[in-house]
């Protein structure tokens, strides 16, 4: 009997990356071709995440705490080096490893030349860690002292690691082309596409939530540009809120409502008081708990993703399957995802751009509800949960034979 364990050093936020493992999870204990079971193998499993996690999947929680320095960026790294710990907590009737996520590494070094497992290992990489690759200088000049004189040359010199690391596992798995393509060039590896689901969910009982929502932020009839994203640098929420100056002037009373939380929160705030934004124009709903995740895309009159390079895309997905308009930056991932002119915009990263094909579709609604139709219909046919598990048990098949 098959039992695959998924290996990630704690849950604690439902980010992208932190669903997926649990959706896959999910769908590959629910799938009529597993004759087996799904184990998640964690240090710790977040009380508030808890309602996400199906009751077809086991759980094994250490109880390590892992946030020890309030520090982003460092308690980042102390989950590092804990995942190898997790080993010690293996089932003995394990057949398969998915190790999740740079994060993992270590763990998966460790199963491959220390433990010397002889069950297969993969390894789901998101991306590449960019802490080491495009993000390094980023990164470090928020730790202060410590990041430019201990992190920067570190990060540098840990990309050779990092490349020997993931070589390690015997079949890399990637939720997108474009990830397909960032494997190929960082580690010189193939990689296979594990199909992304949508959250379907996420429409159900939506439209009770939004009149309360509406209520809950102040918002009466006003155009809402929604983004959802953890707020790191990367992810370049400050080009919507530069944005923002423009399409206020065609549309005064549209709204910016910004879901999610991170280290750069309060600089966005600061930026926002520095371009003249009232605090009514954007809103910083912080953390959304999943269940408020459906109301706040049924809220939303136009999606915008202004992430680096995204590797995927998964906000994109939710509100196209939301039925949302995108204005999405034309790089990575959301370019698999989006049909330029049909589904969304694909435009250059500035601020001038993304206003540009904002102003259009909040000054033309039926077009806007057509391509957000347009982008449903694509998604509901394209992305499913299902799809993802077959094409993991492909995997699980070919490597045992």
């Amino acid at each position: 009997m098959a039992h695959f364990v998924f290996i990630y050093p704690q849950i604690k936020r439902l980010t992208g990356a932190q669903r997926l493992i649990l959706a896959l999870a999910e769908a590959v204990a629910a799938s009529p071709d597993n004759p087996g079971r799904v184990t998640i193998l964690t240090h710790r499993f977040a009380a508030e995440c808890r309602p996400a996690l199906s009751p077809e999947v086991n759980l094994i929680e250490t109880g390590r705490n892992l946030n020890l320095t309030g520090n982003h960026y460092l308690d980042s790294f102390l989950e590092y080096l804990a995942v190898p710990g997790l080993l010690r907590h293996l089932p003995p009737d394990t057949t398969m490893l998915c190790f999740f996520g740079p994060p993992s590494l270590p763990g998966l070094w460790w199963a491959k030349k220390v433990r010397r497992l002889k069950q297969k290992l993969l390894y789901f990489c998101y991306e590449p860690p960019r802490a080491a690759y495009t993000d390094r200088l980023e990164v470090t000049r928020r730790m202060g002292w410590l990041g430019r004189v201990v992190a920067r040359p570190f990060l540098r010199l840990y990309r050779p690691v990092d490349r020997y690391l993931a070589r390690q596992a015997d079949s890399v798995l990637v939720n997108g082309q474009y990830g397909q393509q960032l494997i190929r060039e960082t580690y010189g590896l193939p990689a296979t596409i594990i199909t992304h689901g949508a959250e379907t969910g996420l429409a159900v009982g939506a439209t009770e939530q939004v009149s309360a929502l509406r209520t809950r932020y102040g918002l009466a009839e006003q155009p809402v540009l929604l983004t959802v994203n953890h707020l790191h640098p990367r992810k370049r929420v400050n080009l919507l809120l530069e944005t923002m100056p423009l399409v206020l002037a065609e549309h005064p009373g549209a709204v910016a409502l910004i879901v999610g939380s991170g280290p750069e929160k309060s600089s966005l705030q600061a930026l926002a008081a520095g371009l003249g934004i009232k605090p009514a124009q954007v809103i910083f709903a912080g953390f959304v708990p999943e269940a408020e995740l459906a109301g706040h895309y049924a809220a939303a009159t136009v999606y915008v993703h202004t992430g680096r390079a995204e590797s995927f895309g998964l906000a994109i997905l939710e509100a196209c399957m939301a039925g949302l308009p995108v204005v999405a930056v034309a790089e990575g991932g959301p370019l698999e995802i989006l049909q330029e002119g049909e589904s969304g915009f694909l435009v250059k990263p500035d601020p001038v751009e993304l206003a540009s094909k904002i102003n259009y579709l909040l000054s033309n609604p039926a077009q806007a509800h057509q391509m957000g139709q347009t982008g449903a219909d694509r998604v509901k046919s394209r992305y499913t949960w299902q799809k993802g598990a077959e094409d993991f048990f492909k995997i699980a098949l070919n490597l045992e034979r």
